[in-house]
Order: structure tokens, then C-alpha cells, then sequence
């Protein structure tokens, strides 16, 4: 028979699939035996995939256990989800909090007991990621292909080509990997600081940081002609 543990843990897992269904991804459990992956996410297009470890409280709400192992696991393709199921006039109330595993190993606190060692992560130090479920992208099919050919850059599988990391370039899109597809032919600062307008929402997505707007010029792939195009970086990543 299941133990009271286990079961909070499989409500878990039930609810974050439910929620990322009902967002519209394409989700798919686990054998519960399987290490680190509780679920499998995809969107409709399937070029977008993520495996997502749930942790669920039922009782205290403070912390949660995440073992030694996150402190290793930073894939960018691997997502927690820490849960809280709290009791609230008589009504459930579920606290999502959406971390990329990258972060909770940053986060990870070691507490030394008497006859073990705790890894936890602080719930105080993960509040602005509560119900962050951009960072999984879009899950519907997009209308239309997306503009890498006129921005001179192509989104790349991780192992391929010449890479770079683009942060914020599309609203719903978490970082990406690119490669030049044309010969950049000058780089300029437009915009610094305060001067970035949708800083509040880069921060509130990616992080605080040194963000700049940048303008390069380059040719593009099909026209050969040259053109302006507009990133978002971050300096501090």
C-alpha cells in the first residue's frame, strides 16, 4: 500500500500535468521508477521538449526536499516544479512555482541533521518564479515560420554549428541557440539600463542584469541584402 508520502507525491504530478494540459502541452508521465523525470512536455510542432521533476507539499510549506543530485542537474531542457498544497477555508489551494533546474541547483541549501543531510530550496527564494509557466514557450503551432532568415540568425540543435545565446527575443520564448547565418558587419549600443524599455519584463522572466539593446547589421541569407536587426542581451549571463 502506497504511503501518505507517495501519494501527496502522485496528486503532484497529477495536478502539474493537468495544469500544463490545460495551458495546451502535450504531456506525458513517467514511469514513477524513472530518475529525475516526472513528466515529458512538448509543444503541438514538437520542436520544443522538456522533462519536469515535481516536488509537492501537504503539510509544510516552507522548503522542499530536492535531494544532492539538483545540485549536478542544470540541463536547460529539465524544469521543476515545487508545489504546495495548502488548506485554505476549507478549499485547496495550489502554489506552482516554475524553476529551471539550473537555477535550483544555484539555489540549493545543504542543512546537516543529526543523522543526515538535507538539500532543500527555500520557498522565499523562489516566489518570482510562482505560476511562471513561459519559460516552457508556446505549446500551440505557429502561424507562421519564424523570422530567423531576415534576423540572420538560425535557431540550432544544441550540438550543431557556431552558437550564441539570445535572451527575451521573442515574448513567450525562453533562451535559444543560434547561429550567424551572415557576415555581421558592425554591432551598436541603442539602449542601456533604464533606456531598455521592456526591462521589467525581462527581469521578471530572465533575471536582473547588465541589459543592453544592441543593432547589427548584416546580410541575409536569401536576399543578400543588408539589414538592421534589433537583440536584447544580458551581460551578466
Amino acid at each position: 500500500m502506497p504511503s501518505k508520502g507517495q501519494m501527496t507525491g502522485m496528486r503532484g504530478v497529477c495536478l502539474v500535468a493537468a495544469e500544463l494540459s490545460r495551458l495546451g502541452f502535450i504531456v506525458s508521465p513517467t514511469s514513477r521508477s524513472a530518475a529525475g523525470a516526472d513528466l515529458l512536455v512538448t509543444n503541438h510542432s514538437c520542436l520544443r521538449a522538456f522533462s519536469v521533476q515535481v516536488k509537492t507539499n501537504a503539510t509544510s510549506f516552507g522548503f522542499w526536499l530536492v535531494g544532492k543530485h539538483a545540485l549536478d542537474l542544470k540541463a536547460r531542457s529539465h524544469i521543476y516544479v515545487l508545489l504546495n498544497l495548502k488548506q485554505k477555508r476549507g478549499k485547496e489551494e495550489h502554489e506552482f512555482f516554475v524553476v529551471p533546474s539550473a537555477t535550483v541547483a544555484r539555489l540549493t541549501r545543504e542543512y546537516p541533521r543529526p543523522h543526515s543531510t538535507w538539500f532543500a530550496v527555500d520557498r522565499a527564494s523562489v516566489l518570482r518564479y510562482r505560476d511562471r509557466w513561459a519559460v516552457f514557450g508556446s505549446p500551440a503551432q505557429p502561424r507562421h515560420a519564424p523570422a530567423q532568415k531576415a534576423g540572420g540568425v538560425r535557431c540550432l540543435n544544441p550540438q550543431a554549428g557556431k552558437r550564441g545565446r539570445v535572451e527575451g527575443g521573442f515574448p513567450d520564448a525562453g533562451p535559444m541557440d543560434f547561429e550567424i547565418i551572415g557576415k555581421i558587419t558592425a554591432i551598436e549600443s541603442i539602449a542601456s539600463g533604464r533606456g531598455v524599455r521592456d526591462r521589467g519584463r525581462l527581469e521578471r522572466f530572465y533575471g536582473k542584469g547588465r541589459w543592453r539593446k544592441l543593432r547589427e547589421f548584416n546580410r541575409t541569407i536569401d536576399a543578400g541584402q543588408e539589414v538592421k536587426k534589433g537583440i536584447l542581451v544580458n551581460e551578466s549571463h
